[in-house]
């Protein structure tokens, strides 16, 4: 699914160079049960690796509410990706709260240009890719459960499904609704 541009403008070798950051909210998309983090992993950079030169990839959620599987963990910290502890300690959205601050501090590090990736399916990120699109150096895509109808896909340069497009899954077999 796309949204403001053709998948063939974000394809554009320009972008290749590009610096890009992913920004995983994992308390909202999970790894299903029947994956392995590194392969998820994998299909992450694979899918992403034509929109732009991975310098940051952080996934973020509650480590210690043990959500998360220690093997899980593992498998992301060994296969590049930074996890993020946000305890909740009785505060809501503390995950949401420290990407926003994250993705804004990457677009102040990269002033230039780079391409955001958002791995969600929460409309809370709404306000800040309406304020991304007021900067054409930045890119945004936001990668979303087939289950959601998101209005994140219509504030960002490309949409793409967790199920289909990442877990490579044909809609015969999503009935794991993504829970580890």
């Amino acid at each position: 699914m796309l949204a403001r541009h053709s998948f063939s403008a974000i394809k554009n070798p320009c972008h290749h160079d590009r610096p890009l950051g992913i920004f995983w909210d994992l308390e909202n998309i999970n790894i299903p049960s029947k994956s392995a983090g590194r392969e998820v992993v994998s299909w992450l950079k694979d899918t992403l690796k034509p929109h732009g030169n991975l310098k940051e990839f952080r996934a973020y959620s509650s480590i210690g509410s043990n959500q998360i599987p220690e093997h899980i963990r593992s498998e992301l910290q060994l296969s590049g990706c930074t996890l993020i502890d946000c305890p909740h300690n009785g505060r809501k959205e503390v995950a949401d709260k420290t990407i926003i601050v994250d993705a804004m501090d990457f677009v102040m590090q990269n002033q230039a240009g780079a391409t955001l990736c958002f791995i969600t399916s929460d409309s809370d990120y709404a306000y800040l890719l309406s304020v991304l699109q007021r900067y054409p150096q930045h890119r945004t895509i936001v990668i979303s459960r087939s289950d959601q109808d998101s209005m994140l896909e219509a504030i960002s340069d490309l949409s793409l499904r967790w199920e289909s497009d990442i877990l490579r899954l044909s809609s015969a077999t999503r009935t794991d609704r993504g829970q580890f």
